[in-house]
């Protein structure tokens, strides 16, 4: 491999790059710019239109999950905790497409709450996924084959292992992001029936939501306190969320990165959570950190920077076949895939150049002391 190859790739992929500079060698293309060009240019008269679910999505979505709330009152005797568990979106149903143009509609939706994206906008978007997509645009992800209760068992098994007497209540939805208003509908209700119940027991209430699921809880949650429910939640914990996007979504997509301040800081806090604990990973850009996380942000990738350090040595080894080994192990290293699904399952992955193993443990080191 050529050294200016390699130079590209640490570019590419090297952590602590700024998301814009991953971004910025596929958004030099003319083609990709008159597709954004044209985005931002329609976004400006932006007029209410047909919901998006008219809109024919340019990738291939699976049918919807029974939606089944199951939730005893009873149950909430004997515990000293109640934990909502909100799981997040389906890959395997929507794409990874899916979540990129779904992603930037909602971003259109917090940067302009008074204008609403019409069919043919969302459409143009979906386009220009595609396009950079064909350019090597789009993030190396994974497909999150995990079943649809696979927060619920993991915070289940975990904390009942660390002897905590904790309920979890796992808050169903179809983990489709075109049904998240549906799915926030349903949720004000629910969490009013375990607010109440936590409420006459004496017991506390914490909601643990992962990627779009903390999504839909923080607008969830912001909903209840506009309409004055007296609902509260102790702890709100997100686990790899996109509430506040890097830069890279906004300047790949939207073309407005000026407006990437006023987006940070219309993510607040709401005011029915006593304290918020954000959990990311520099190399899981789908998530970032989140200012109005006053407990805390924590970084549960960090482990793994000294692995980025050895196999950076080896992407210069004079023999060639370490070489070429590094640079399959960098990209492992930097794959969002991995690191989006570590919250829960941990991270394990070995590295042949270096013949080390990376086996980190995330929800047990990082997560399960502060529930």
């Amino acid at each position: 491999m050529k050294a200016s190859v390699i130079f590209a790739l640490l570019i590419v992929w090297a952590p602590g790059m700024s998301q814009g500079a991953w971004a910025g060698e596929f958004l030099d293309t003319p083609e990709i710019q008159e597709q954004l060009a044209q985005i931002h240019a329609r976004a400006a008269q932006i007029k209410p239109a047909v919901p998006a679910e008219s809109v024919q999505w340019a990738v291939l979505r699976a049918a919807d999950s029974p939606v089944n709330f199951k939730f005893n009152p009873d149950d909430v005797k004997g515990n000293d905790v109640v934990v909502l568990s909100v799981c997040g979106l389906n890959f395997r149903a929507i794409g990874v497409g899916g979540f990129q143009v779904d992603m930037v509609v909602w971003l259109y939706h917090r940067l302009f709450p008074d204008k609403r994206l019409d069919a043919k906008t969302v459409y143009k978007i979906s386009q220009a996924v595609q396009a950079l997509s064909a350019h090597g645009g789009t993030p190396d992800v994974f497909v999150l084959d995990r079943p649809d209760d696979y927060l619920e068992t993991i915070l289940r098994d975990k904390l009942a292992g660390a002897g905590k007497k904790v309920l979890v209540v796992p808050m169903p939805w179809t983990r489709n992001p075109q049904k998240s208003e549906a799915a926030i509908a349903d949720f004000k209700v629910w969490m009013a029936r375990v607010y109440e119940a936590a409420r006459k027991n004496g017991k506390p209430v914490y909601v643990v939501a992962h990627s779009w699921g903390s999504l839909l809880m923080y607008e969830t949650l912001e909903g209840l306190a506009k309409e004055g429910s007296p609902i509260r939640v102790d702890k709100f914990v997100t686990l790899g969320s996109p509430l506040v996007p890097s830069q890279w979504w906004v300047k790949l997509f939207v073309k407005i990165e000026e407006h990437f301040q006023g987006l940070e800081q219309s993510v607040v806090k709401p005011v029915n959570v006593c304290t918020w604990l954000n959990f990311w990973a520099q190399r899981d850009r789908f998530s970032n950190s989140i200012p109005a996380a006053d407990g805390g942000n924590f970084r549960v990738d960090a482990p793994a920077d000294s692995f980025a350090r050895m196999i950076f040595r080896a992407l210069f080894s004079p023999v060639f076949a370490i070489e070429e080994l590094a640079a399959k192990d960098w990209s492992a290293l930097n794959s969002i895939g991995p690191w989006h699904e570590a919250y829960m399952f941990d991270y394990h992955q070995f590295f042949p150049s270096i013949g080390r193993r990376a086996d980190i443990e995330v929800f047990g080191r990082d997560i399960l002391p502060k529930l």
